[in-house]
């Protein structure tokens, strides 16, 4: 019985820790990883910004104590926590394997903030990165492992396509050093060069090129461009481009002559419009459900012209000069969009997805249609239901760009598959309108829609270039150290030396053995 209190005793003393004397504090270091893939760009010695960062940050670690404690955070549009707050050192090391410099260019000041919070007062905060910021928060070091080499990438890349045909458009930048020549190229998925380019590239002057677009790419089909040649940072060398759906909108017409012939001439300058017959499928009704043109009886007008803000089929529309004739009452299922004095001119409802309107007017008797607000007028009633046809309006997008954009019409949620296999989920609003956040990894992402019994199929890929000028002007980054600052009170946790560690310990394994010893000796008494 004495042996097991005993026991006991040494259990409780090992865990409750009393002392006498102040105990050993741990210091607490705090590592924000800059981790842009600037830091991918290779020195003349054939090293990385990244691998010498990550030789630093383990060289900072070695020199802690094993009870000592480490946060490490990893800059990015969204800073990650990779170890802590407070990790150990050996977690510390393992995230630091792990971590790879391969986000998008941003800013390191979320991250900074984030770990400046995560240390607490008087703990040691250090940015490890290919250059020293122009700000730090006051007492936060850095260390700098980076090279000024001159680079050049592709700024920009999109595929084009308008009434001018179709077309790939890039934009090539290069920094720093003297002029020089790389080859671009156009080629398929297969690798075949469709079409090449030798550049004469000047530091910090964009160089636009436009290639014709290949024949035989099916939509939705990829081409990729390249540039060649040797370069430090090969991040921004290269962008894939989709060629995208065409996004025409067919308008039928369904009026007489004599009001339908202006109608014509409008839409026959609006490229995105193609004008169907009566009977056929249809975007737009001019006429009948969609566009209805009624000629109401309130007297002729000139003005003012009150229009409702915000609405795109009036945006950039300047009525000033216009007889209008045939204005009416606001049906009572309808908003007013544009009103003269007592008389409705425009008005709108809802209907599903759909918007119907109306459109009060006597084409005939009315300068409308002699009016340059007549033109732009159709233009905007076409570039409006363009804008609700189903799917993005481009599906080639740099990284970090938000999209908003209709699902068909019989979806009611999307998923949205990563290129690293990551699955999400966006559920379509009233409108049928999903909006997805900026996309922060570059590549393929599969999109699929979920239809109201449940059923999901595949609709459209979204290809992400991570494509920005800042990401290859290294002309800041440089090898450099700032010291950081600690408080007086800049301990975290109280650790103990080794004796109290070990004293407990012993005095519970030597009472647990002699319990052990005793015990059969109490059974055979």
């Amino acid at each position: 019985l004495w042996f097991e209190l005993l026991a006991a005793l040494a259990a409780a003393w090992w865990l409750s820790d009393p002392h006498l004397a102040d105990r050993e504090r741990a210091a607490h270091l705090v590592l924000v990883m800059g981790s842009s893939r600037a830091l991918q760009a290779v020195s003349a010695d054939g090293k990385t910004a990244e691998a010498q960062a990550r030789q630093a940050a383990t060289a900072l670690i070695a020199t802690l104590a094993r009870d000592d404690r480490v946060t490490v955070v990893a800059s990015g549009p969204a800073p990650r926590l990779l170890a802590g707050p407070g990790a150990r050192v050996a977690a510390a090391r393992a995230a630091l394997t792990a971590w790879h410099a391969d986000q998008p260019w941003h800013e390191v000041d979320e991250a900074l903030a984030l770990g400046t919070s995560l240390g607490g007062p008087g703990a040691r905060t250090l940015l490890i990165g290919d250059r020293l910021p122009a700000r730090l928060p006051p007492g936060v070091g850095a260390v700098a492992c980076g090279a000024a080499l001159p680079t050049s990438g592709l700024a920009d890349a999109r595929w084009l396509s308008d009434a001018s045909g179709e077309r790939v458009a890039l934009r090539v930048l290069a920094h720093g050093g003297e002029p020089r020549t790389r080859r671009l190229v156009l080629r398929d998925g297969g690798g075949v060069v469709l079409a090449e380019r030798e550049l004469s590239l000047v530091p910090d002057q964009a160089l636009a090129v436009v290639f014709a677009a290949p024949t035989g790419i099916a939509v939705g089909g990829a081409v990729e461009a390249v540039l060649l040649g040797p370069d430090p940072l090969i991040a921004d060398d290269s962008a894939r481009l989709l060629r995208p759906a065409p996004r025409t909108v067919r308008v039928a017409i369904d009026l007489p002559d004599a009001q339908a012939k202006p109608v014509r001439a409008a839409l026959a300058a609006v490229a995105e419009a193609v004008v169907v017959e009566p009977g056929q499928s249809a975007h737009v009704r001019i006429g009948g459900p969609g566009l209805h043109l009624p000629a109401g009886e309130a007297p002729p007008v000139i003005g003012p012209f009150l229009a409702r803000a915000g609405d795109p089929l009036l945006a950039d529309i300047d009525l000033t000069g216009v007889l209008w004739s045939g204005g009416g009452g606001t049906p009572a299922d309808e908003e007013a969009l544009l009103i003269a004095g007592d008389a409705t001119l425009l008005s709108a409802r809802r209907q599903g997805r759909d918007r119907w309107l109306t459109l009060a007017c006597s084409l005939p008797q009315s300068t409308l249609t002699r009016h340059p607000a007549w033109p732009a007028l159709v233009a905007n009633l076409v570039a409006a239901r363009r804008a609700a046809l189903p799917g993005p309006a481009d599906a080639n997008v740099l990284i970090g760009q938000a999209l908003r954009f209709p699902l068909p019409a019989d979806a009611l949620s999307a998923t949205l598959s990563a290129p690293d296999g990551g699955l999400s989920s966006w559920r379509a609003d009233a409108q049928g309108m999903i909006e997805l956040p900026g996309l922060r990894q570059p590549g393929a992402h599969a999109l699929a829609v979920i239809g109201a019994g449940g059923e999901s199929r595949a609709w459209l890929t979204l290809q992400v270039n991570d494509l920005d000028p800042r990401l290859a002007d290294l002309a800041a980054c440089g090898t450099a150290t700032r010291a950081a600052e600690t408080g007086a009170d800049g301990q975290v946790e109280r650790s103990r030396g080794a004796l109290a560690h070990l004293l407990p310990l012993i005095a519970l394994a030597l009472t647990a053995l002699g319990a052990w010893w005793s015990f059969p000796r109490e059974g055979s008494a």
